[in-house]
């Protein structure tokens, strides 16, 4: 939509929203890491996905999408119902430049073979606070102000030497890790979350929880299960997306499935990275810990793609192996900041484990537990969506 139309009060609610999230962007807003040839690829894949999204929305009688991206320089995105009509998908510039330094940083490990020690950090440790290397601050924390992250960011992305044959897979990888991001939050709007949100805290529809639906669910785990459900529609769209991109190159689809399992994983690693512990995710938080989040959304993406023809064994070793080289690229940059104190000052204390993603087989059991229990109350929602709203039309 145009949002400079001065008497469109939608168009106004929209202004309104990205001028608190830090106001539109402008060129003179970036940093010299997305001045390149990859922020412009960045861009014409939002447009193709706003594009794309936005008729699945109309298609699905949700209204209108449109997606701006903000000054911010923070991680993640959002989105708002500006009107009956009308929602809002905001994206940080931050979110962007973050992804874009990240799939950099890790996809330089891909051609190393080595074993690594795992560096020690459990999902069932008791939370504390811990010190990130300060060159990777601008990458994990949202605390600084605009000038000083992104010039801090911009000193990170120049500190890393890759070979430019990678420059192609790190512009898929930002594109998938964009699909996925918008997808998610369309999917918030496709599905009516924000009126059934309001309708259950009314009393006028009922939404269960517990053994046996014996009562009636928290704020909290509406919440949850909603963030669920975007994930799987999310991923449904995200795929339904590689799939039509790649139609007249089927042969192009294992590596891009590989490379769908790597942006999820490296994608997860950037939420809460401070958040090592599942304690962190109690019984009042709207995610689950991102571990979790990672395997329902594997699940989500392979079960996806097995329905719209892909044979299951196949998407899952594709999937998988890119998900694997990705926890693996994070365990070098573990190892070295560890052994090597790379990105580390002389006399900087750090603590080596810069990311939540831990997995081991003692927890294994616990986090297919935790993630079935999520799932399950996902699916009950899923029912109450769909027989209110009816089934969601992608095509």
């Amino acid at each position: 939509m145009d949002i400079s139309d001065q008497h469109d009060p939608t168009a106004q609610a929209v202004r309104d929203l990205i001028d608190l999230d830090g106001g539109p962007l402008v060129p003179d807003a970036l940093g010299r890491t997305l001045r390149n040839a990859a922020f412009l690829q960045t861009l014409a894949n939002l447009h193709y996905l706003d594009e794309r999204l936005n008729k699945v929305s109309v298609r699905n009688g949700s209204g209108g999408v449109s997606v701006h991206i903000t000054r911010s320089p923070t991680m993640g995105a959002s989105v708002r119902q500006v009107s009956a009509e009308h929602a809002a998908v905001l994206v940080p510039v931050g979110t962007l430049a973050r992804l874009h330094v990240t799939h950099r940083l890790l996809v330089g490990y891909w051609n190393q073979e080595r074993q690594v020690p795992e560096m020690l950090g459990s999902l069932y440790d008791r939370p504390f606070e811990r010190r990130l290397p300060l060159a990777l601050v601008p990458l994990l924390r949202d605390l600084q102000g605009d000038g000083d992250w992104w010039e801090a960011l911009d000193a990170l992305d120049a500190s890393i030497e890759l070979n430019d044959s990678f420059a192609t897979a790190v512009s898929e990888l930002n594109h998938l890790s964009l699909s996925l991001l918008l997808s998610h939050e369309f999917a918030h709007v496709g599905r009516r979350h924000a009126d059934l949100r309001r309708r259950v805290r009314s009393g006028e529809l009922s939404f269960k929880a517990g053994d046996g639906q014996s009562r009636p669910a928290t704020d909290a785990e509406l919440a949850r299960a909603m963030e669920d459900d975007a994930d799987r529609i999310g991923a449904y769209i995200a795929v339904w997306t590689l799939l039509r991109q790649t139609e007249s190159h089927p042969d192009r689809r294992p590596t891009g499935f590989v490379r769908l399992g790597y942006a999820l994983t490296a994608l997860l690693a950037l939420f809460d990275p401070e958040k090592l512990s599942v304690m962190h995710f109690g019984a009042e938080s709207a995610y689950p810990h991102p571990t979790i989040r990672q395997a329902l959304l594997l699940d989500h993406i392979a079960a996806c793609a097995t329905g719209l023809g892909i044979p299951a064994g196949q998407v899952d070793s594709w999937l998988n192996h890119g998900a694997r080289k990705a926890l693996a690229a994070l365990d070098q940059l573990e190892y070295e900041v560890y052994a090597e104190r790379r990105f580390c000052k002389d006399g900087e204390q750090v603590d080596p484990v810069i990311h939540a993603l831990r997995t081991s087989r003692l927890n294994m059991l616990r986090v297919a537990r935790n993630a079935s229990d999520e799932e399950a109350i996902s699916l009950q929602l899923n029912e109450l969506i769909t027989a209110t709203y009816g089934d969601f039309i992608l095509t």
